[in-house]
Formats: structure tokens, sequence, C-alpha cells
């Protein structure tokens, strides 16, 4: 027995639902989990501000493995700081290289490491997945922050003097 959940049924318990509370299906009506990590700010978007159809982001069972075999040890180290990272990001760059894909960066003052998401961002209503979608994150290099923001057009700067 295949059971269908309206999207904004899914929108809606998925405001009430914490980290590793959420249970989707996929396209063929198998089980897949997917977390429910937070919110991002629609206010530093820039253009994408009026083109995502939510602000509250997922992070499925799929993309933590992947994440988990390129980077070992982060999921553990750093999921805890990823609610704040997306809501209080120092940048956020649009990815050159995919549609619809953002970048955040964040300094972790208490690790004095530099994490870097990167999020597929929902715009469209006729999407299958209705929720922004954390693809991976790492912690990076000084080096390659400063390069992901000299090669990605910078759509958020916390540090920027009109703040």
């Amino acid at each position: 027995m295949v059971i269908f959940i309206f999207p904004f049924l899914v929108t809606f318990i998925l405001s009430f639902l914490k980290v590793n509370d959420i249970i989707d299906t996929n396209e063929n009506g198998k089980v897949k989990e997917v977390q429910y990590i937070g919110k991002l700010d629609k206010n530093k978007l820039g253009k994408y501000k009026d083109k995502i159809i939510t602000d509250e982001v997922v992070l499925t069972n799929e993309r933590k493995k992947h994440t988990e075999k390129r980077h070992p040890g982060v999921c553990n180290k750093y999921i805890k700081y990823i609610p704040d990272i997306l809501y209080n990001p120092d940048y956020i760059a649009e990815d050159k290289d995919y549609e619809n894909t953002i970048l955040i960066l964040k300094n972790i003052i208490e690790s004095d490491k530099n994490i870097q998401i990167v999020i597929k961002l929902s715009t469209n209503e006729n999407e299958k997945d209705k929720c922004n979608s954390i693809l991976t994150f790492w912690s990076i290099r000084k080096r390659s922050y400063k390069s992901t923001l000299n090669n990605n057009e910078i759509i958020y700067n916390k540090f920027d003097k009109n703040e």
C-alpha cells in the first residue's frame, strides 16, 4: 500500500520535526531518510530570495553517506554547527558550475575551521523534492576558502559595510 503525502503537508510536518525525525519516500515509493537541518535566511539569498519555494534545508541519508565517504569525520564533527551556518553564514556564493546551487561559507571560531556547504535550492513547485537540500559539506583550508570567494559570484557578505 502506497501512502501519498501532499507537498504542503510535508512542509507543515517538517516545521515541527527535529533532526533525524523525518521519513520520506522517493519516486519509487521506497523509504529514504531525510533529516531536517535548519533554515536559510531568505534576505541573504540575493536573486534567489523570491525564487525559492521554502527556506527549510534537509540532508538526505544518501548525501550524508556521500559526505562521510568523501570527507571522513566531517559529519560527526560539524553537523551540529550547520543550522547556525545556514542562517548566519559569513558568505554565500552562487555556484558558477550548477544552476540554483549556492555555496555557504563560515569560519567556526570554536575550532578555527572553515566550513563550506553546497546547497541545491528548491525553486520550482513542480520539482520532486520541495526542500532545499545539502549536497555536501566539508572543512576547507584558507586557500580554498579564498579561491571559492574569488571564483564565484558573492551574493551575501557578512562583512559588507552596508550590513
